[in-house]
């Protein structure tokens, strides 16, 4: 599975490249989870501080591809309008984790608040080629944002 990485300080987020439109400089912080941006319906959110990491420099903007986006049919207009974006640490490089290497996420995490959007884990990192964090966790955006859309909707 081709993935980006983002550094975390005990950890690398995995997040699969088949989910993203493009990547964005993301100037500034952010202070909450999640923003709704009124004039172009952009929800913005910030993976730093969902994962208790509030501190943490926010460099680059990955912007999810829309279900009814077409590949290679996307205008300039409706690039950056009604689109979630993942705001996070630096993306510190791209990679091709086996699924192999790809563990079910246990259970007993269920219990985490985090745990509903996350895939899988990576403990063999050395073997797979990716980095010398203890682990990689591999992100589900689909289920991220939908569980961020139900809430906001509430």
């Amino acid at each position: 599975m081709r993935v980006f990485l983002c550094s975390f300080e005990n950890f690398s987020l995995a997040v699969p490249i088949n989910y993203i439109s493009s990547i964005v400089l993301f100037q500034g912080n952010q202070d909450v989870a999640v923003e709704y941006d009124d004039r172009f319906f952009n929800t913005y959110i910030s993976l730093p501080i969902l994962f208790n990491f509030p501190l943490a420099k926010t460099k680059h903007g990955i912007i999810l591809k829309n279900h009814d986006d077409e590949k290679d049919n996307i205008d300039d207009d409706s690039l950056m309008q009604n689109r979630s974006i993942l705001l996070t640490t630096e993306i510190i490089n791209e990679a091709d984790i086996p699924d192999e290497k790809i563990f079910s996420v246990p259970k007993i995490l269920n219990i985490m608040q985090f745990s509903f959007f996350i895939n899988g884990i990576v403990f063999d990192i050395e073997k797979a080629g990716i980095s010398n964090r203890d682990m990689v966790l591999l992100l589900n955006p689909d289920q991220l944002v939908k569980n961020i859309h139900k809430e906001l909707k509430s």
